[in-house]
């Protein structure tokens, strides 16, 4: 299970679920420039990482697809599309190898398991009614 700042005992760092879920919950417009600055900043963290990984391939254990992007890619998934439809919270284009990481929804395994864009957005709509 997501730690909030790593993942299974990796040095992953998964804190941004936790900020997306504050940033999400929040009724207070004047916190959210400050809420989406503490999303950005981590996904600045993972996204660091994965510009300093020294593992070949694409994946965050290599050239093929893990357990621990199973459990990444569909959470950054969420920030991305629920982010975007209810908070106007876009994942900043310089955080280029966070995006290139991303890429790897084009999978099959992901492709396959993810839900539609309209599946996620109706899951966070229990805090926006």
């Amino acid at each position: 299970m997501l730690g909030d700042t790593l993942c299974e005992g990796s040095q992953v760092p998964t804190g941004f679920f936790g900020r997306l879920v504050t940033l999400m919950k929040n009724k207070e417009p004047e916190k959210e420039a400050q809420l989406h600055e503490d999303l950005t900043s981590e996904l600045q963290k993972l996204n660091d990482y994965l510009a300093a990984r020294t593992t070949p391939g694409s994946y965050l254990a290599g050239d093929r697809i893990s357990d621990l992007d199973c459990q990444v890619l569909p959470k950054l998934r969420h920030v991305e599309v629920a982010g975007r439809h209810y908070k106007n919270y876009a994942i900043p284009s310089k955080l280029s190898a966070l995006k290139n990481y991303m890429k790897n929804e084009g999978c099959d395994v992901f492709k396959n398991t993810c839900p539609a864009d309209s599946d996620i957005i109706w899951g966070w709509s229990k805090f926006f009614t």
